[in-house]
């Protein structure tokens, strides 16, 4: 059963509504940080945030990281995680990992240095 089915099926109708809402947000900054747009990405993640999404603090660190810096995400992610109810220990650790795990990408300064 999909995250839709079980709102439209579940009890409080106004709080299943801005589940999905704040769901839809959540996967409008995933996109929008995935190509590039950190600024939309970043108020799509606020309006998430606003509407109490599971686990918005995770495309937080993912948008935190991907604008070039990890320690900064990694420290969201860890405070998040520890005042979070919602969160138990096993994905606790997995979510760590996720935002810790370097691009596997290497960067144009990882480069070795090469004379012409």
């Amino acid at each position: 059963m999909s995250i839709v089915e079980r709102t439209v099926c579940s009890g409080n109708r106004e709080e299943d509504e801005d589940n999905v809402i704040g769901l839809t947000w959540l996967d409008s900054s995933k996109i929008a940080r995935k190509a590039g747009h950190w600024q939309t990405a970043y108020s799509a993640m606020l309006q998430a945030q606003r509407r109490a999404a599971p686990y918005w603090f995770l495309e937080s660190a993912k948008l935190t990281k991907a604008t070039g810096e990890p320690l900064r995400a990694l420290q969201e992610l860890e405070h998040a995680l520890r005042s979070s109810p919602q969160v138990d220990d096993q994905e606790n650790r997995k979510s760590k990992a996720k935002v810790a795990t370097p691009n596997a990408h290497p960067s144009p300064c990882s480069q070795p240095f090469r004379r012409s």
